[in-house]
Order: structure tokens, then C-alpha cells, then sequence
């Protein structure tokens, strides 16, 4: 028989707008989200997109499966450019058996500067574990500008 150890598992990793947690531990998540679109509306909105912050939460919830004890977790991003990923936090979890899941709810307020999808990769123990993926767009939406009024 095999004695490799399996797991964790991830059951479910996602960004959402709000965690609700219940006075018996049990999460709600609300308005799981994977886009924001920044809408810049103006007589000249610029070309490009301006940086701006989002805040949001990042939540991985884990299986054991036969994994046991302390480990390390960090979280890093890395923008649609591919260049400057940095970590955004780390920690300590602890795996109790096997049916006894682990959630990590993480608060993110991100400052995004480029369009397009920045991967956020969940590490466990230094080594990638899932990547999520968080879509930013831009959209300029060009008003007439204002006439002065001639009477």
C-alpha cells in the first residue's frame, strides 16, 4: 500500500465583496466577484486606466484529507504584466484530521495600475498550492463636453 500522505485539497478559493461569519463559526459569503471594472465617465476620461484601490476578500477553503499539524501559508499576486509579483501576506494554519476543514479569510485592499488579469497564487509550505485569477478592465465612456450658454 502506498503510505504517501494526499492533501490538503482546496474545496474552494475566491474573491467576494464580504464575509458574513455566524456566532457557530459557519461563513456567508457574499457577492463572490472575479471582475471590477473601473468606468471613468468625463468630457476627456483618459486613455489609460488611472490606479486606484479595491478592497475585497480573498477566501481558501481547505480539505485536510490525511495532512496533519502547522503549516505556512503566504498569498502573492502578480499583475497582467507578469513583472513585480509580491507577496501580499502570510500565516500559520493547522491541519486537525481529516474531515475537519480549514478556512482562510484574508482582507485585500489592492492597488491596481494596469488592466487585465492579475493571478493571485495561494502557497502552502512555500509551494504553490492553486492560483485564482481577478479580471480588471477599463472602460472611458466620453460626455459631450459643456457649451457655455449664449443668450
Amino acid at each position: 500500500m502506498d503510505a504517501t500522505p494526499t492533501g490538503p485539497y482546496v474545496r474552494a478559493a475566491l474573491f467576494c465583496e464580504r464575509v458574513l461569519v455566524e456566532k457557530d463559526n459557519v461563513k456567508s459569503l457574499v457577492r463572490i466577484i472575479d471582475r471590477v471594472t473601473q468606468k471613468i465617465v468625463g468630457p476627456m476620461p483618459p486613455d489609460a486606466p488611472v490606479p486606484f484601490e479595491h478592497f475585497m476578500h480573498l477566501v481558501v477553503m481547505l480539505t485536510p484529507g490525511s495532512a496533519k499539524g502547522r503549516a505556512e501559508f503566504a498569498v502573492t499576486v502578480e499583475p497582467p504584466s507578469g513583472v513585480g509579483a509580491k507577496t501580499l501576506g502570510s500565516g500559520s494554519l493547522h491541519f486537525e484530521g481529516a474531515t475537519r476543514p480549514v478556512d482562510i479569510v484574508i482582507n485585500l485592499k489592492t492597488r491596481f495600475e494596469q488592466e487585465g488579469v492579475y493571478w493571485y497564487t495561494f502557497l502552502l509550505d512555500g509551494k504553490p498550492l492553486t492560483r485564482i485569477a481577478f479580471d480588471v478592465r477599463y472602460e472611458r465612456v466620453a460626455t459631450a463636453g459643456s457649451e457655455p450658454n449664449r443668450t
